[in-house]
């Protein structure tokens, strides 16, 4: 994959998507770039989101700190793996190594615990929660972008959010319509499967299949499952939303291809 035609593209539609195509394109092409990272960094947070779950639905609630506190700390773990899994990423769009992770982990699973506060307390301070969305994904490019001060450079890529505000709505309502569409298709594809399909073609009696799906506990499963599809969606197209909104504004993808011109000139 080539780092400056794709950029060069993002930068020049209109459109509100191409981070998105161009992440989903990226994962259809080198899926093991991401997904062996990505297994790494949801396997502990999985394994304590059955837990919760568990404790929850079945009324356990006695265990719940203890899995609330193992909860916290694999959120910790998936930061850092979500690190690495950008990383990997910005390697293939630049086509040499940006920083090294070591360098700037502390920085960035700091903003990481900043920006979740935005976003499940933001509605109380009166600070946009989607700022902390957008923050959380963009923090580990930013950051191992370029060397120089952490909060020098994250206040940089604020700012090319605010001034992009009417291209991050956009794109917000975007996901957001997304993601509904994809929870009303499998609600509505399970509802036949279950009560249309293994009926009439097994001929298998579904009672206690749909005693199963109409649980609290298989609710928040397939909420989980689907917020692991989006998860992974949006690690991926954060970098891509990185490059699109730093070519928009300093014409870097731009000032490559020319340079990769005058050398194939000379």
């Amino acid at each position: 994959m080539s780092a400056t035609p794709l950029l060069y593209e993002m930068a020049g539609r209109r459109s509100v998507l191409p981070p998105l195509d161009a992440a989903i394109d990226y994962l259809r092409q080198r899926p093991m770039r991401v997904l062996p990272a990505y297994v790494m960094a949801i396997a502990p947070m999985s394994v304590c989101v059955f837990l919760l779950i568990d404790a929850i639905t079945s009324g356990h609630r006695s265990a719940l700190p203890e899995v609330v506190i193992l909860f916290m700390v694999s959120f910790v773990w998936r930061w850092g793996w979500l690190g690495f899994l950008q990383r990997r990423i910005q390697v293939d769009l630049r086509g040499e190594p940006p920083l090294p992770l070591r360098k700037r982990i502390v920085p960035i699973i700091f903003t990481r615990i900043l920006a979740l506060m935005g976003m499940t307390w933001g509605s109380f301070l009166i600070v946009p929660s989607i700022l902390g969305f957008y923050l959380s994904g963009l923090v580990t490019p930013s950051l191992l972008e370029r060397s120089g001060p952490a909060t020098k450079q994250l206040m940089e890529t604020g700012s090319w959010l605010t001034s992009s505000g009417g291209r991050m709505t956009k794109l917000t309502g975007a996901i957001g319509v997304i993601a509904m569409l994809v929870w009303i298709n499998v609600t509505v594809i399970q509802t036949l499967v279950v009560n249309m399909l293994i009926p009439t073609l097994a001929g298998l009696d579904v009672n206690d299949l749909r005693l199963t799906l109409s649980s609290p506990a298989w609710f928040f499963f397939l909420q989980y499952l689907l917020f692991l599809v989006f998860d992974l969606l949006w690690a991926v197209a954060a970098v891509m939303l990185f490059y699109d909104l730093q070519s928009r504004r300093l014409g870097s993808d731009l000032r490559r291809r020319l340079q990769a011109y005058k050398d194939a000139a000379s």
